[in-house]
């Protein structure tokens, strides 16, 4: 967090003290800040003067870190994605990545909207070497050229 962010929280706080009559356009104005700005900090002022809470915790605002931690990929998806970057489709001739081996995914796997992010960790995690990508269009042709049940394209009339 930026020093000026905290000093500009620490000025309205204390301009709010000096000047409790001030309007929250007059507030804004003399910090140079949006009026939603000062009404959600003298709302958080408020909150942390009735829970106790002290003013440096509150200066420095809410973390912007993850509340929950993200969902874990089913470890069935991860074994798939394993088998299909050891044993690319015929006619690859390259160690598919993420785009490709979302493009080979069964249909139903598609329904749970595995993303790039999980295929990249489950590729990093194996450390079977590096990765090269293609271009979506190639591996979905590539893939579905020996399966009717793997997805075609994301267009329908290609499905």
């Amino acid at each position: 967090m930026t020093t000026s962010y905290y000093a500009d929280r620490e000025n309205l706080y204390h301009l709010h003290q000096r000047h409790p009559s001030w309007t929250q356009p007059q507030l804004a104005h003399a910090l140079g800040r949006s009026s939603d700005w000062v009404k959600k900090w003298l709302k958080r002022f408020r909150e942390a003067h009735t829970h106790n809470i002290p003013l440096p915790e509150v200066f420095q605002g809410l973390s912007r870190a993850r509340k929950q931690p993200p969902a874990k990929t089913d470890p069935f998806i991860v074994e798939r994605i394993l088998e299909i970057r050891a044993h690319p489709p015929e006619g690859l001739r390259r160690t598919p990545g993420p785009k490709a081996i979302q493009g080979c995914l069964p249909i139903p796997f598609h329904d749970q909207a595995v993303p790039f992010t999980a295929i990249s960790k489950s590729m990093a995690a194996s450390k079977s070497g590096q990765f090269v990508t293609m271009s979506r269009w190639n591996a979905l042709q590539l893939c579905s050229a020996g399966n009717s049940i793997l997805r075609m394209s994301p267009v329908p009339e290609l499905i």
